[in-house]
């Protein structure tokens, strides 16, 4: 209150304080807007020092600081030694919580207090107490480099898929404030995805966001409220998220265009229409679609021609004959509800990369091979160190759209599954969810994302073979 009143600022906004924390109405009013309560304001106020929210700010009344200045000498000059923000608060327990990260992005502005000193940041700059600077003009500077402020200038499919590699894995006290905690951030995208959200995921581009891959082992979130969060999406497991370069960068070549015609997987989810009603209504609608689409744009408008989601060309003959609409009678408004082929692998510790091109992968988790019914290699996929006990066992893939071929992470060799030259073997992948069944059958979980062949698919796979199938995935 102290600094605020200092700074002539009438008002201050505390979330704890201004949000009824045990009010469920509340927040579910309130944590949409966030990005307009941030992003309106005058000043965010960073404590980023300490080990919590109780130590105060260092140089306020309550908190006295001992300020000083690192000099040093260097070729007969006292230079001063600054640290630059980033480094400083990057191991910080005020970085690590998911809460503080939507403050600091959505604001204009953040004054940081960090290590006995005052940063003040904006989205061109960041300027310490410890320089002074003659120009009055607008300018930059190099601390901007590391700062996730200067992503405002990407296109907005990055800047999303960049947000939710910084920001999940974040520490949370109640874990089922996990996707309320990005409430503020997706507020943001709405308009430049020309998008809404569902679990964390913008439904303009979702065959592309589904593509998230675990960047750190960790646990899935289960048994939160009454429906829980869905292992498709990424806030359902309490570990960092990415989008690994390897795995899209073929998507990346034309991102409208092979959302138009790679895919082909009609999602649904479940709307509740009325207070006793609920019906399947795809995840997408194509009234949110850009006029003029380019490359980074999502899915294209639907007319008389195109199949749903705005595509062109059916993946088959039979394509059109096919069952779509969800027949099954579990109503949950967490699960995905689609209808794509499966086909059965075995899990396998053969590598197609050598060591000059491996992954660098966090520990604990690892890449898998997946092996034919012939015994050849097929595919690639990456888990958590536990599934090393399930190699051997026979694993169940759902095509969910082509890729278009293998990065040198996944094969670093010319030897295709069918002989062809490198160009004429390029969209004959698919990418696929590995899934889990539950007891009854009835609902699979998202286990991983494999890339495999789709020759595959069609020949080799092991009984029951390749089948066009409904599945309920939670």
């Amino acid at each position: 209150m102290i600094l605020v009143k200092s700074l002539g600022i009438r008002y201050i906004w505390i979330d704890s304080l201004c949000i009824v924390q045990d009010d469920t109405s509340e927040m579910q009013r309130i944590l949409p807007m966030m990005d307009r309560i941030y992003g309106n304001s005058v000043l965010n106020v960073c404590a980023a020092a300490g080990d919590g929210s109780n130590y105060g700010i260092p140089g306020s009344p309550a908190s006295p600081r001992a300020a000083w200045q690192p000099i040093v000498q260097y070729a007969g000059f006292e230079l001063v030694a600054t640290k630059t923000v980033e480094g400083l608060i990057e191991n910080t327990a005020w970085n690590s919580r998911a809460w503080t990260f939507q403050e600091r992005m959505l604001s204009k502005r953040s004054m940081i207090f960090v290590e006995n000193r005052v940063f003040f940041q904006c989205r061109e700059a960041t300027w310490s107490e410890e320089v002074f600077s003659e120009a009055l003009v607008s300018s930059w500077t190099l601390e901007m480099i590391r700062s996730p402020l200067k992503s405002f200038e990407k296109n907005p499919v990055r800047l999303y898929v960049e947000y939710v590699e910084l920001f999940s894995g974040r520490l949370l006290t109640y874990e089922a404030d996990r996707l309320r905690a990005f409430e503020g951030i997706s507020a943001m995208l709405c308009a430049p995805l020309r998008a809404s959200f569902f679990y964390g995921l913008p439904d303009s581009y979702f065959d592309f966001a589904l593509l998230w891959e675990k960047k750190t082992p960790g646990r899935r979130l289960k048994g939160i409220g009454e429906d829980g969060i869905p292992s498709w999406s990424w806030s359902a497991w309490l570990d960092a998220s990415i989008w690994r370069l390897s795995m899209i960068s073929g998507t990346l070549l034309n991102l409208h265009e092979w959302l138009e015609s790679h895919t082909w997987v009609v999602w649904y989810k479940l709307k509740q229409t009325t207070p006793t009603e609920s019906n399947f209504l795809p995840v997408w609608s194509s009234s949110q679609c850009h006029p003029r689409p380019s490359r980074w744009h999502g899915y294209a408008r639907e007319n008389a021609e195109s199949r749903p989601f705005g595509r062109q060309p059916p993946i088959s003959d039979d394509a059109e004959t096919k069952p779509i609409m969800p027949t099954t009678s579990i109503l949950k408004k967490e699960c995905l509800y689609f209808w794509t082929y499966t086909a059965f692998f075995r899990l396998s510790c053969q590598s197609r990369t050598g060591p000059a091109f491996a992954s660098k992968l966090e520990p604990g988790l690892r890449r898998f091979g997946l092996l034919d019914a012939h015994g050849d290699w097929c595919g690639t996929i990456i888990l958590e160190d536990e599934w090393s006990d399930s190699v051997g066992d026979v694993v169940e893939l759902a095509a969910i759209s082509d890729a278009r071929d293998f990065s040198m992470e996944e094969l670093d060799t010319w030897n295709y599954y069918v002989p062809e030259d490198r160009e004429a073997s390029e969209w004959r992948l698919y990418y696929a969810f590995l899934i889990v069944w539950d007891d009854g059958h009835v609902i699979a979980e998202r286990a991983g994302l494999a890339k495999v062949y789709q020759r595959a698919f069609e020949l080799a796979s092991f009984e029951p073979g390749k089948a066009w199938r409904e599945i309920t995935l939670g």
